[in-house]
Order: C-alpha cells, then sequence, then structure tokens
C-alpha cells in the first residue's frame, strides 16, 4: 500500500493531532505563557521597541517547532507502540505527508496565530493601531521559509534517532558543520598552500566563480534543493522501519 489517498491521510493527520495535541498544548502554553508577559512588559515599560519582540517571537518558533517535530515519530521509536504505529492502514508516503503538513505548515500557522493575538495585545496597550505591520512583514516571511528548509533536517532525525531526537540532530547538525570546515580549510590549504590569502592575490576569475557562482549555486541548493532532499531519505527510512 504505496498510494496516496486523501481521507486516509486526513485519518492518520487526526490520529496524530488527538495523540500529540496534549503535549502540544501543554507546551503552547508554557510559550505562550512567557510571550504574554514579556511582551505586555515590553508594551507597557518600552513601548517605542515593540518591534524588537520579533527576533524573540521567531526565536521561540524556531524552537518550539524543531523540538515539536523531533517527537512526531515517537511511537516509532517506541518499544511499546512502535508494532501499532507500523501497522496502521497507513501508507508510508501519507505518514510522511501527514507527519509533514503537522510539524510544518499548520504549526507555523498555528504559532502565528497566537503570536498575531499577543502582538494585537502588545498594540493596544502600546498605543499603536494595529498588529500587522509588525508581524506580517518581510523579515518574519523569510524567518517561515527558513523554518521549512530547516524543518526537513530535524523531520529526519525524528525519523532516524531513537529517543533525544531534538539533541542529536543538533549534534548530528554540529559534526557535520565541523566536517564540512574542515574539508574547506584542507581544500583551501591544499589550492593555495597557505591558510590566509589576501584578496589582492586572488585571480579576477577566481573571485568571480566565488562570488557569483558559488554562491548562487550553494544558496539554490539550500533553499531549493536540501529540503526535499531530506523528505526523500525521510521517506526510505519510514519505508525501512516499515519492512
Amino acid at each position: 500500500m504505496n498510494a496516496l489517498h486523501i481521507t486516509r491521510l486526513g485519518l492518520f493527520m487526526k490520529r496524530q493531532l488527538t495523540i500529540n495535541i496534549h503535549s502540544l498544548w501543554i507546551a503552547l502554553g508554557a510559550l505562550i505563557g512567557i510571550l504574554l508577559l514579556i511582551s505586555i512588559s515590553v508594551a507597557y515599560f518600552n513601548p517605542q521597541n515593540l518591534g524588537g519582540l520579533q527576533e524573540v517571537y521567531i526565536t521561540v518558533f524556531y524552537l518550539a517547532g524543531f523540538m515539536f517535530t523531533s517527537k512526531i515519530f515517537y511511537e516509532l521509536h517506541s518499544p511499546n507502540r512502535s508494532f501499532a504505529f507500523l501497522t496502521l492502514p497507513v501508507s508510508n508516503i501519507e505518514k510522511l505527508i501527514g507527519a509533514w503538513l503537522i510539524t510544518a505548515p499548520l504549526f507555523a500557522l498555528v504559532y502565528l496565530l497566537f503570536i498575531f493575538i499577543l502582538t494585537s495585545i502588545s498594540s493596544l496597550i502600546a498605543g499603536h493601531s494595529s498588529a500587522l505591520g509588525i508581524i506580517f512583514n518581510r523579515e518574519i516571511l523569510e524567518s517561515i521559509g527558513l523554518y521549512l528548509v530547516l524543518h526537513s533536517i530535524f523531520f529526519l532525525g525524528a525519523c532516524t534517532f531513537k529517543g533525544n531526537n531534538f539533541l542529536k540532530t543538533l549534534l548530528w547538525i554540529f559534526l557535520f558543520m565541523m566536517a564540512v570546515l574542515i574539508f574547506a580549510g584542507l581544500l583551501f590549504l591544499l589550492l593555495f598552500g597557505t591558510t590566509s590569502l589576501h584578496i589582492e592575490n586572488v585571480s579576477p576569475e577566481f573571485q568571480y566563480f566565488m562570488t557569483d557562482v558559488f554562491t548562487k549555486v550553494l544558496s539554490f541548493l539550500f533553499w531549493y534543493v536540501l529540503a526535499p532532499f531530506m523528505l526523500v531519505v525521510s521517506y526510505f527510512k519510514l519505508k525501512e522501519r516499515q519492512v
């Protein structure tokens, strides 16, 4: 059963939301409570810097979203519950899409709704007419786009690791970045024979390649290739566990 069926997908999403809703509401309640206190304090004591709350909202958005994503497949790695999850009459592609929809766009929408409410309260206290200009701007939209990309890494971690998925994913990211930095340093040393290089000693062709070609290719891979690639790998991880 590998086909995508909308009805089964909806039922699976409803099941996952029902199972995770308790912990989700507790987590959101605690976060929203803390953010409410911070927002009201800033609006009352420092209303001219109300826009600075945006960075706090974005940081909490990332942390909460990645932690929630890391727990979405906890049944899969639980000895007492994995059999029930694996024998659900739902295809792997439906499990993948359903879990992704819950932890990525749905979580982002719910969080933005709560943040809009918080910002509206803060705006009223601070004497602003509307919260739309504070919350719905380019920076917020770019942050959501970045979340959807980075989310795929933690989604793969949720499919792969058994226990402490969030921390293990962070460790994997750290080790991967260290490996990339070491490789880049060795490659730089191999090409130029030194770890320090002045810009005037670099040929115009190499400068053009690094600034106009390499960076654009890297940006394209990050924004348009990384997330689909991680989701494909996640699908095969789920399929591997199904077997």
